[in-house]
């Protein structure tokens, strides 16, 4: 039988568009709009890596240079002996295997609104996704919660904390009460945690909650060119979640490279410090108009709600003026926000200047 291209493309047509994150995110329209670090890695850093390159044996595997990376960053994290990490590509292939170490049936439970990845690694390995709303000002109900927890038993609980969309930054308190009554596992995406008041205060319930696995990256610290992410957790969970993912999955450059950030990581805060500072100037000067409301951030950008006004004018009007700021849209709970990144100083100012020209037009 000859082969026909056509009706072999028709058997099998391409995923949903809206999965192919590439083409979304290669937008024109979001260039700056991806929560980047607005400066490149700290000279130290990049100075040492070029000294670093000359010792890559580039016809070999990545075998040692992870080992070593995996002991340094357990240290770094300072995790219970009985705990390890598992590196991918960035956050979003982590979130992947852990769905796919679920499997088909299993049942998870993630926020409303929360990271969409969630849901496209839900839909792609046939897991039951369910969700929890969050109150009018993006905060958790632990008790609101912990009932829903009880009636569903899901097998893995995902939230992103700092929340992304939201920003907000939920207390360790509330991630502990979730711990305690989770059945299952219990993933908290910390890739803003850098930005947070308290950026390791998950980390330090690892030795208490053997259910919870904390997943990070180093994307949003300057480094997203590597795509280097890693989840921490007790070494029998990842041991099963690894067996699912491709061999040598991370390369020798973005880990020698993740290496440099641990070895470096006081040159790191000194970036986020001033970023931090930079995003606090901005929600108090983005502040006091009527009928916006400015969320407390956790993150590395800001949201802000507009209470009568056209929001999507607003929105098409300060990125006309070259603002980088996200129209969120499609979710009930984010009606009428709009999102700030926090960017360079004069990015910042041209954000805060044309949003008070525009509410005043």
């Amino acid at each position: 039988m000859e082969f026909s291209l056509d009706e072999f493309l028709e058997r099998h047509p391409p995923a949903d568009a809206r999965t192919n994150l590439d083409s979304i995110f290669s937008d024109p329209g979001r260039t700056g709009t991806l929560m980047e670090m607005p400066c490149n890695l700290p000279d130290p850093i990049i100075d040492d890596l070029k000294r670093h390159l000359d010792r890559v044996d580039f016809n070999r595997y990545p075998v040692d240079g992870i080992a070593d990376l995996r002991a340094r960053t357990a240290a770094w994290l300072d995790l219970p002996d009985s705990h390890t990490v598992l590196f991918g590509v960035g956050a979003s292939e982590i979130i992947d295997l852990v769905m796919q170490y679920l499997g088909a049936g299993a049942r998870a439970l993630t926020l409303d609104p929360d990271f969409f990845m969630y849901r496209l690694a839900a839909r792609k390995y046939g897991i039951d996704l369910d969700t929890h709303p969050l109150a009018a000002d993006f905060a958790i109900d632990p008790i609101g919660l912990g009932r829903h927890i009880a009636a569903f038993r899901p097998d893995l609980i995902v939230l992103s904390n700092p929340h992304n969309p939201t920003s907000t930054w939920f207390r360790p308190e509330v991630i502990e009460s979730i711990l305690e009554q989770a059945p299952g596992l219990v993933l908290i995406d910390e890739v803003y945690a850098p930005f947070a008041p308290q950026p390791d205060a998950c980390a330090a319930l690892m030795g208490r909650y053997p259910n919870l696995i904390i997943l990070r990256s180093f994307s949003k610290l300057g480094a997203a060119a590597i795509r280097f992410g890693f989840l921490a957790g007790q070494g029998d969970v990842l041991d099963g979640i690894g067996a699912w993912q491709t061999t040598f999955a991370v390369n020798s450059i973005s880990a020698m490279i993740a290496g440099l950030i641990i070895l470096h990581y006081d040159e790191i805060e000194k970036n986020v410090t001033r970023l931090t500072e930079a995003r606090d100037s901005m929600i108090r000067e983005l502040s006091g108009w009527r009928g916006v409301t400015v969320y407390p951030s956790g993150t590395n950008f800001i949201v802000v709600r507009l209470d009568g006004y056209d929001t999507r004018t607003i929105h098409e009007r300060l990125v006309t003026e070259g603002v980088k700021a996200v129209l969120y849209a499609g979710d009930p709970a984010l009606e009428n926000c709009l999102r700030f990144s926090v960017d360079t100083p004069d990015s910042n100012s041209l954000a805060v200047e044309q949003f008070g020209l525009t509410l005043s037009c």
